[in-house]
């Protein structure tokens, strides 16, 4: 079964915040570095960080 661009999303939220880089998160979900950085793009957008690092400092805060 193929998998919704909502499941992507979600896995790309979880391996980012375990500090997973853009290439590693493509090979984990086999998907292509654009998809990838797209994700990504949104995840800072929504949690209102620029960067790795600050997305990684927020969720140390959180969790």
């Amino acid at each position: 079964m193929a998998r919704s661009v909502f499941q992507f999303a979600s896995n790309t939220d979880q391996l980012l915040a375990h500090g997973r880089t853009v290439p590693e998160v493509c090979e984990e979900l086999s998907i292509a570095r654009g998809t990838a950085k797209h994700h990504v793009s949104n995840i800072y957008r929504k949690v209102g960080v620029y960067d790795r690092r600050s997305l990684l400092d927020v969720v140390g805060t959180i969790g």
